[in-house]
């Protein structure tokens, strides 16, 4: 009941601020039916993203433990390896993860508990702001409601935006502060009033920052966006130096942690977990590089070419090949798209605008990314917000030379939007089937003195503490290996769960779970345990037997 208010609210409030936006334009000139189509399309968007936000896509391992870390800080103040405000997270192998989302998901779990659905409210929610702060900001740039409808159509139909902002993996927050801050810096530039325009860029360049916090591609990304954009307000003299002093110490204030943490982190000698001020920077047992960047070893100009060229095939087979990404066919913005790039980069590169140079500078300052990491698109996922407004410059350029254009270029989005939609909610293979946290709880497994387990499912352990979770400092205390430093992982223990081998005694008053295609290996252990019933647990079917 409480999610269902929720939803309702949260659909009231964007229909409010849709109409209250309507109400003020009707002000100044006279309404058009992009106006209210406008409303209609945004409304939409959050109906969307509403539908089933608790139960797909299913829970993908990283936004598993970003959960569980963040309600940990919500409840207990430290993560699940016990850190008090820690600048990164550590996360359940010594991997990391960002710790941004973790921290804007604290007040959801206050709310709502631990649910699926408090936490993905957060991408939602932001997604919602930052579509409405977009919106106002052209509104201020003063294009055409038809203008501004296309630039929403474009931005808002998109496969990637549509997929990312239903769920929580770290990195996903990371490409919308970059947004926001890049359309309060603009706003900046249009107010007269010195007070005001300070704050502005003060408050955009802030936000702007908290990237460096969602995402560690942002640690090269940020530094090069911010740089040209001051350049662009210099060179436009739409700020002083007062105002570059403030906005460059507020920068350096707030990124001070993650610069000390991120320079720790890859120095051996310094790479362990130390308080500083109010904050900890963590020991990362291991980074993700290898994963995440091309080798630097050989030929690097070869390595580099040989990634553009994956990057290039990603896009022109329309999918990354990931399911927590992409939907097989559709890609991040269609393909039709193509060609509308690349007029609207002729126009922004023509026209040098200031707004064409905030875009040019996050086209520019991914450069780098698109270079050196792999490809996917959560690795490349700062290259996704300018390119749509780059498409967006470019479908205006079209519909507002051949007027014929207009419809088939609506009808076009719809239709692929709503292809889109359907084949996006039957994807399967996301992560751990979310109704698996239903039929574990119908175990209650609380009630027994040990769950003895056998599974295929390499982070069976993981999943259960996902779905049931316990106090991290329980989660430490029964662990593999209770309290340790270098060794987070669980395989074995966990709670009460614990593998069932050969040399386990079992405890009287126990579950035993185990795995059917692995019933022959342990079929003697079982002696005369009771059967009670067969559940199936992330597509995996377990006989269920009880040791009195």
């Amino acid at each position: 009941m409480v999610v269902l208010v929720t939803k309702v609210i949260i659909f009231l409030v964007v229909g409010s601020i849709s109409t209250i936006q309507l109400v003020l334009n009707a002000k100044v000139r006279k309404l058009k039916l992009y106006d209210y189509v406008i409303v209609i399309l945004l409304t939409g968007y959050t109906l969307y993203l509403l539908f089933k936000l608790g139960s797909h896509p299913d829970l993908f391992l990283d936004e598993g433990n970003g959960m569980y870390d963040s309600w940990s800080l919500a409840k207990y103040g430290v993560d699940s390896n016990l850190i008090h405000l820690p600048v990164y997270l550590e996360s359940f192998a010594g991997q990391g993860q960002s710790v941004l989302y973790a921290y804007l998901a604290i007040p959801f779990f206050k709310i709502f508990g631990y649910k699926i659905f408090a936490f993905r409210l957060v991408i939602l929610i932001t997604s919602i702001v930052t579509i409405l702060v977009l919106r106002y900001t052209l509104e201020k740039i003063t294009l055409s409601s038809k203008q501004i409808f296309f630039i929403m159509l474009v931005v808002c139909s998109s496969p990637w935006l549509l997929m990312v902002s239903r769920w929580g993996m770290d990195c996903n927050i990371a490409p919308f502060p970059i947004v926001l801050g890049s359309c309060l810096i603009y706003l900046g530039t249009l107010n007269g009033e010195l007070i005001r325009q300070t704050f502005l860029y003060l408050l955009g360049v802030i936000i702007l920052c908290l990237s460096a916090y969602g995402y560690n591609v942002a640690w090269f990304f940020l530094p090069i966006v911010l740089l040209i954009m001051m350049i662009t307000l210099i060179g436009k003299k739409k700020i002083n130096l007062y105002q570059i002093f403030l906005c460059v110490i507020a920068a350096l204030v707030e990124l001070t942690p993650i610069i000390i943490f991120a320079v720790r982190s890859n120095i051996p000698s310094l790479n362990k977990t130390v308080q500083i001020l109010f904050w900890t920077s963590p020991k990362l047992q291991s980074g993700r590089a290898g994963a995440s960047f091309i080798s630097f070893r050989g030929n690097i100009i070869k390595n580099i070419f040989e990634n553009l060229y994956a990057g290039a095939n990603m896009f022109l087979h329309g999918s990354d090949s990931l399911a927590w990404n992409s939907v097989p066919g559709y890609g991040a913005y269609y393909a039709f798209a193509l060609p509308f790039f690349l007029m609207g980069l002729y126009v922004i590169i023509k026209r040098r605008k200031i707004y064409d140079w905030f875009i040019l500078a996050n086209l520019i300052a991914v450069i780098p990314t698109l270079m050196i990491v792999i490809p996917n698109y959560n690795h490349w996922i700062f290259l996704h917000f300018p390119v749509l407004l780059t498409i967006a410059i470019g479908v205006n350029l079209v519909t507002q030379r051949v007027r014929e254009i207009v419809p088939v270029m609506i009808v076009t989005y719809a239709i692929s939007l709503g292809m889109f939609i359907p084949a996006y909610f039957n994807q399967a293979g996301t992560g751990w089937i979310i109704q698996s946290a239903n039929v574990l709880k119908t175990l209650e497994t609380n009630n027994y003195k040990k769950v003895y387990f056998t599974s295929s499912q390499g982070d069976f352990l993981l999943m259960v503490r996902d779905f049931l979770p316990v106090s991290p400092y329980k989660y430490q205390a029964t662990k593999d290996h209770p309290y340790s430093k270098t060794i987070l992982a669980v395989s074995s223990k966990y709670d009460n769960f614990e593998t069932l081998t050969p040399e386990t005694k079992v405890k009287s008053n126990s579950l035993i779970l185990v795995d059917q295609s692995l019933l022959p290996q342990v079929q003697g252990m079982l002696g005369k345990d009771k059967y009670q019933k067969t559940v199936t647990i992330n597509n995996i079917k377990y006989n269920v037997y009880y040791h009195a």
